[in-house]
């Protein structure tokens, strides 16, 4: 049994959650054995301190914080090297596996071990900058997506209007119909990452209103209005 001066690092993650806009939740996991931390490792999406942090330092627990609705998945644990300091930062968002190494990652920033504090400088500074990052990789996955649909639209066209093989061999009605159903099929399980992402994209999209047009329409709604006219008219 060893005695910490630190608080339980759970109750330090429910303080934390229960601050921060939205539904959070907090939980406790255990790496009682160095291998279950390594399998954190293909899942942390970082490029700072919390994923250096979690390949070359032991870390025995850690708390995971949740917001289900947003889907945004948080890893919460004490710095190391540090007393009372906290380091957090983001799971690769469901959907988009695979952010190990991504040099665009956001960046874990550390929290002080006071809740008010904490839960401010995450709600300022780390969660923006994840939102921005998870939408810079949707943006990127339908963008190499739909890339790589036109590529082979264009080898598909090229192939029916030839009516040959590269090597010059002709192409029969069955190979024709079988190229098509061949493309047709890699094309829609391509295309199902942009009916994954798109609707999320569209939503953050939607054009916003800038001052200067609100102020430009003022201008023409008062040019047009009775009151301008009358200004504007000569005297008899």
């Amino acid at each position: 049994m060893h005695t910490s001066s630190r608080r339980y690092i759970g109750d330090a993650a429910r303080d934390l959650a229960r601050l921060l806009p939205g539904q959070w939740h907090a939980s406790v996991e255990i790496y009682a054995h160095p291998a279950w931390q390594e399998d954190l490792v293909p899942w942390i999406w970082d490029s700072g301190d919390l994923c250096r942090a979690v390949q070359s330092e032991r870390i025995p627990y850690a708390a995971v914080l949740t917001d289900a609705a947003q889907g945004t998945t948080l890893l919460f644990i004490e710095r190391p090297g540090w007393q009372l300091d906290y380091l957090v930062g983001g799971f690769s968002p469901e959907g988009l596996e695979g952010g190990y190494g991504d040099p665009h990652a956001p960046r874990s920033i550390v929290l002080p071990p006071f809740p008010g504090r904490a839960a401010q400088a995450l709600t300022d500074r780390y969660l923006p900058a994840y939102e921005q990052a998870v939408h810079a990789r949707q943006t990127a996955a339908i963008a190499a997506v739909l890339g790589d649909i036109r590529s082979e639209h264009d080898t598909w066209q090229a192939l029916n209007v030839s009516g040959r093989y590269s090597d010059a061999t002709r192409l029969s009605a069955a190979a024709v119909g079988a190229s098509t159903e061949l493309f047709l099929d890699h094309a829609w399980r391509r295309f199902l990452t942009v009916v994954d992402h798109a609707p999320t994209l569209l939503d953050r999209c939607r054009p916003c209103r800038s001052k200067s047009a609100e102020h430009a329409r003022g201008r023409r709604s008062r040019r047009g209005s009775p009151t301008a006219t009358r200004s504007c008219a000569r005297p008899a």
